[in-house]
């Protein structure tokens, strides 16, 4: 039996009360991950440039599709609210020259959002139907009631039939890019909540991708990715066990390192935490370099991209 982990005096434990992929997603990848910043709900202070650029991009789409389903607004007002949303999310801060990301600039952020607002004045004639914006769900397992949930970019039709589309930014886009969608346990989630809120079969996502660069982008591009119901229970069965196996770490109180994820996009944030030698220097690292911010994936996302 490993010893518990140390009660931390700056710090207060709270177990996450539901789940939804990322947070299984970091158990999977390293339990003392996910016990840092989804059970002590610690972050980094540090701006990451490439999930605010994500996080605007998406908070600009958002906006059109809602005004979309409500079925008013001259198109370009749309385009300047829709725009003067993502600038606060983007904010002041631009990333420095000789950034890795030093292309996701305030400038690049407006062109990728003309050329999203370019598609979306298409979808109409291209056989789409916005129903849902920003969809969230919490739901209890068929097995264990364990509750499950995530937050769904668009939900609506595309030629007759239900889809789910997922809004995504990146600056790796390979000719294997579009292998990590299918399986994955993410799209799987939002198609089983998508069936069990509308009782209707939903066909599967639409990943519709904006691909950046420091020499190439905006590039839009889309991706589709099925479901069957064979993957669907099985998806229900693998997401039973990581809970499972979460609740056995939360009742002997330890979460394990994996260290074959510290590298993971480019280096694990808390991969500095964990080579000190005890627990009070730690702790003061963590005083030191993150922030208190509980995750919700019910509210809009602060966490939309990676790289």
């Amino acid at each position: 039996m490993p010893r518990k982990l140390p009660v931390l005096d700056s710090m207060v434990v709270t177990p996450p009360k539901a789940y939804d992929n990322s947070m299984l997603d970091a158990h999977k990848q390293c339990p003392r991950y996910a016990w840092f910043r989804y059970w002590l709900h610690r972050s980094p202070i540090e701006k990451s440039f490439p999930i605010t650029f994500g996080v605007a991009y998406h908070r600009y789409r958002e906006v059109l599709d809602i005004a979309r389903i409500a079925g008013h607004g001259d198109a370009e007002d749309l385009h300047k609210l829709a725009w003067s949303e993502a600038v606060k999310v983007y904010g002041d801060d631009e990333p420095p020259l000789g950034h890795k990301h030093e292309f996701q600039t305030k400038a690049r952020l407006l062109k990728t959002c003309e050329q999203g607002f370019s598609y979306w004045l298409q979808e109409p004639d291209q056989g789409y139907e916005v129903l849902e914006a920003e969809q969230s769900f919490q739901l209890a397992l068929p097995g264990s009631g364990e509750l499950y949930g995530g937050r769904m970019d668009w939900f609506g039709k595309w030629n007759g039939r239900i889809w789910i589309k997922d809004y995504k930014t990146t600056s790796r886009m390979g000719r294997t890019y579009a292998n990590q969608f299918d399986p994955r346990a993410q799209f799987s989630g939002y198609v089983w909540g998508a069936q069990e809120l509308s009782g209707q079969p939903v066909q599967g996502m639409i990943v519709e991708t904006v691909y950046n660069t420091k020499n190439i982008g905006p590039k839009h591009q889309s991706f589709l990715s099925t479901r069957t119901e064979f993957a669907l229970e099985e998806w229900l069965d693998d997401t039973e066990e990581a809970i499972f196996e979460i609740n056995h770490w939360r009742d002997v109180g330890y979460f394990p390192k994996r260290t074959t994820a510290c590298m993971n996009f480019g280096g694990c944030y808390f991969r500095g935490c964990c080579t000190l030698s005890n627990w009070s220097s730690r702790e003061a690292w963590l005083n030191n370099h993150t922030e208190h911010k509980v995750w919700d994936f019910m509210k809009s996302s602060t966490e939309k991209g990676k790289d």
